[in-house]
């Protein structure tokens, strides 16, 4: 049986993150650790390890397909899942996990200086990579080169991956509403 951590390490694709987190459940420590674990894997990680794994692939390949951009999507989805549902079996626990827990959490959001990978994940782009595109992904997926569009505004991911946002769903002209 492989250990969660060694397989999060290894993850070179969406398929096997896809796997790996199928039947994915999260839990607090009596010492206040959030963690996940999966069955068919031994030991349990860190929550925040899922958000990382996700940057890792894409920083390995970020040339990826409508495939493996639907499978991060759900994959994103029940990774902000977990969050949330961490959070309210934390809720539940006893007083004293629920201060060991905020002391281990106000430790990491000190080390990372308030900028750890949940809040990236909840409040920055990394909930949302499956929205961003790189020129070539968005000129095969909406067959514009979105380095001559001038509306476009182009970001920047992981300081050096530049991504455009998905174009919004077409608005249906005033002219066809009156008809």
């Amino acid at each position: 049986m492989t250990k969660l951590n060694t397989a999060l390490n290894n993850t070179s694709s969406f398929t096997d993150l896809y796997t790996i987190t199928k039947d994915i459940k999260e839990g607090v420590s009596f010492f206040g650790f959030r963690y996940v674990s999966v069955q068919g894997y031994r030991g349990r990680v860190h929550i925040d390890k899922l958000s990382l794994a996700i940057q890792s692939v894409i920083k390995k390949n970020c040339n990826y397909d409508e495939i493996n951009r639907a499978q991060l999507k759900e994959i994103s989805f029940k990774i902000t899942n977990l969050y949330k549902s961490n959070d309210k079996t934390l809720k539940q626990k006893n007083i004293i996990t629920r201060l060991f827990c905020e002391i281990r959490d106000s430790c990491r959001s000190i080390k990372e200086q308030g900028v750890g990978p949940r809040f990236q994940w909840e409040k920055g782009i990394r909930g949302r990579l499956y929205d961003f595109y790189t020129a070539n992904q968005y000129l095969s997926s909406f067959g514009v080169d979105p380095t001559k569009e001038k509306n476009l505004v182009p970001g920047l991911l992981f300081g050096y991956l530049t991504v455009w946002h998905a174009p919004s769903k077409k608005k249906e002209s005033p002219l066809k509403k009156l008809n």
